[in-house]
């Protein structure tokens, strides 16, 4: 089921994040160590107004378990959601890199989707005889 995420999917959204940052490897991030990155993440997504905030994602879950999600949001916010990346920074009080963690991607009239990942354990598996179709 395609559903709005909540605040109760905080644990597993966040370590679905974790590991697609990871993935990419992004520079900004290198310095931090995995458990300051998660911290970073479980924090953030508490926030409104996060690039990886709960209000931007939408989980897939199965069984009641968020096995996957997916991140999205119109190009007119994007700069508004990259704000608060210093703050959560200075919360884990380390300095914040000199430029953007994420360029800006999204052109000025579209919808922009981030991040799309599933836990290793439900990739290339369908539900109820269906892939992810919704």
């Amino acid at each position: 089921m395609l559903r709005d995420a909540t605040i109760v999917d905080a644990d597993a959204v966040s370590m679905l994040v974790l590991h697609e940052l990871e993935r990419r490897q992004l520079r900004r991030l290198r310095r931090l160590s995995k458990e300051q990155l998660s911290q970073l993440l479980f924090v953030g997504y508490h926030q409104s107004a996060f690039r990886y905030g709960f209000p931007q994602a939408r989980v897939y879950q199965n069984q009641g378990v968020a096995v996957g999600v997916a991140y999205g949001y119109p190009a007119a916010v994007e700069m508004t959601l990259d704000n608060e990346w210093t703050t959560l920074f200075e919360r884990l009080q380390v300095a914040p890199p000199q430029q953007s963690v994420v360029s800006p991607r999204a052109l000025s009239d579209e919808w922009y989707l981030d991040l799309l990942t599933v836990r290793n354990r439900s990739q290339h598996k369908t539900y109820q005889q269906k892939w992810f179709d919704e």
